[in-house]
Order: structure tokens, then sequence, then C-alpha cells
């Protein structure tokens, strides 16, 4: 952490020096940065911060009234894959810096199921199948977008994002079966149960993979 600390000022020298370009959640990941392990991962740590500050976003919005930006889906899309090719370009690194890359990847693997489970059809229906979920998780993604950036907030909104993912798969579970068990008593229609099954799904997976995306980057930060 204090040598994450100590690694700030330089990366944002590097920001002045390297001219802006692309996407802009990436813009100081150089093969200057990439030629120095601690520097290049630092900088990788910092834009995946950005990434998913964006992506908490991106989620308030489907879940509130089921809009998805494409155009942002697409950049954070982009953003993810530039990242992972910044970081082939890292080469030998200490096995400290080793076990945070991995961490890095595992990351950047729940950013992109994350954006995936957004742009699903369902989602643009499950703020009304279940809209009682919008309004239990929108201030968890308040309070991540307005934190994300803050290194010594990450332990807490990891807690806090597992908690709610635990919530979510209990709620799934319980829901699940009794909506199949009002079904076959024909007390709803089958297609009701199953928008219902699939947006309840829907939202587990939503809160999921947030969980994990923050959590994972919470445990590089601290490898």
């Amino acid at each position: 952490m204090v040598f994450a600390v100590l690694l700030r000022p330089f990366i944002r020298f590097i920001e002045k020096i390297v001219p802006e370009k692309g996407n802009p959640f990436v813009r100081h990941l150089s093969p200057q940065v990439a030629k120095l392990p601690e520097v290049a991962l630092e900088a990788v740590h910092q834009a995946i911060q950005l990434v998913l500050s964006e992506l908490m976003q991106l989620m308030r919005m489907v879940l509130q009234d089921g809009t998805v930006d494409r155009r942002k889906v697409d950049t954070l899309h982009g953003a993810a894959m530039e990242i992972r090719t910044f970081l082939d370009q890292i080469q030998s690194m200490p096995q400290e810096a080793f076990q945070r890359h991995v961490q890095i990847l595992h990351t950047l693997d729940h950013v992109d199921r994350l954006l995936q489970v957004i742009e699903e059809p369902i989602g643009r229906e499950a703020y009304q199948v279940h809209p009682g979920f919008t309004g239990r998780w929108l201030p968890l993604l308040d309070k991540a977008q307005a934190e994300m950036a803050e290194d010594e907030q990450l332990p807490e909104l990891a807690q806090e994002f597992g908690a709610a993912s635990g919530e979510m798969a209990a709620e799934r579970k319980a829901r699940r079966n009794e909506y199949y068990v009002r079904a076959a008593k024909n007390e709803a229609e089958l297609a009701t149960v199953l928008k219902k099954v699939d947006a309840l799904l829907w939202f587990d997976r939503l809160i999921y993979h947030a969980w994990r995306a923050v959590a994972r980057l919470e445990k590089a930060q601290r490898t």
C-alpha cells in the first residue's frame, strides 16, 4: 500500500508526458510504463478503478429503468482489451508483482462478464419484474461509484458487495422454488413464472460479478 502511494506521483508525471489518445480509461498505459512492472501494475490498478466506477453507473442505469448505454459498454469492453494487451507487454517481474498480475486478470474476467450481463435482453425488463431489488441495490452502486477510486475504501466495498451477493443468492434460491411451486399448482401462468425466474437470475449474476470484480481488485491491492 505504501509503495502504491509512492508510485502515484510518478504515474501522474507519466500521464503529463504521454500524449492523450484513444480510450480515456487507459490513457496512461504506455510502453514506457510497461518497462517497470510495479509501476505498470499500479497504473493498471488505477485504470480498472476508473472502469469499475463507470460500470457502477451502467449498472445503476439498467437497474433504474432498463437503459443500456451501448457506447459506454463498447468503450469499457475496449478498455478491458487494451489493459490485457498492455499487461502482455510487461516482461519479467518479481513473485509479488506476478501474484498481483494474476488477481488483476481475474478482475478483468469479471468486468467482461458484468458487461455481458448488462447487455442481456432480460435486463431491460428486470427492474419492472422485480422493482424491489432496484431500490435495494441503488444506494450501494451510488456509494461504489463515488468511492471506487479510493484505495482505502476497497475493502469495505468488497465486503458490502459480498453481503449483497449473499442476500441475492438467498433470494434466488427461495423465490425460484416458490415460483415453480406456484406454477405447478396452476396459481400462476408458466410464462410469467419463467420471466420472473429469468429476471431473478439476472439480478443474481449482476451483483455476483460486481462483487467478484471488486473483491479481486481489492485482493490485488493487498498482494
